[in-house]
């Protein structure tokens, strides 16, 4: 066993509670020391500093998600509308990395981490797993869609999935849900049902608008 490998993991879980919780500038070094049992010392020589602890927390949520998207689109009969409910349900089932991903933007103390530069399979810039989401919208609406519009649709639809997964995971909304059925996952899937709909007829019915 790498124990070294294992520190370095319970450092970055810990990491990721707390900067979920708390934030960057709420969370000092010691809370990660006491949240993972480990001195100071052990967090310096994985990581050079807070900072660098951040980014390599954000890059591996990144890297997660996209794995984690991936083996949803791995399934090619699934329709859009089957996608984004399977989206959702990842989103809520793993709202503490959602967070910390979304945290990271929000924070002008952190520099913010490298973006990857586009290539053959990223040509825009667009969510972790956006592309799998963007395979699933072409086979439902057909290759004679101009890309843009298809692309234009991936990344509307998760956004607002996205958005959503962070707000139904707050403590406030976390609160209400027993008091408002309209918090329920039930009736957000049925919404994100309605609004891909919607969204393909209008590239269906209106390819024009890219051309």
């Amino acid at each position: 066993m790498d124990n070294k490998r294992d520190t370095k993991e319970i450092i970055l879980e810990c990491a990721n509670k707390l900067f979920a919780q708390k934030g960057f500038d709420g969370t000092s070094i010691r809370d990660i020391c006491n949240e993972a049992d480990v001195n100071v010392s052990s967090i310096n020589y994985h990581f050079k500093n807070k900072e660098s602890l951040y980014q390599a927390l954000f890059e591996k949520n990144r890297l997660w998600f996209e794995s984690q998207i991936k083996n949803i689109g791995e399934d090619k009969s699934l329709t859009t509308v089957q996608f984004v409910k399977k989206l959702y349900d990842f989103f809520l089932d793993n709202g503490s990395a959602l967070m910390n991903c979304f945290k990271i933007m929000l924070t002008d103390s952190v520099s913010p981490p490298e973006a990857p530069a586009p290539g053959k399979e990223d040509p825009e810039f667009g969510p972790p797993g956006g592309r799998y989401l963007l395979e699933v919208i072409s086979r439902d609406v057909g290759e004679d869609i101009p890309y843009e519009a298809r692309f234009w649709a991936m990344r509307m639809i998760f956004s607002n999935i996205f958005h959503h997964g962070i707000i139904m995971n707050t403590s406030y909304v976390c609160s209400m849900k027993a008091k408002a059925p309209n918090f329920t996952r039930e009736n957000q899937e049925r919404d994100f049902e309605y609004m891909v709909t919607a969204l393909l007829t209008y590239l269906k019915e209106n390819p024009q608008k890219w051309s």
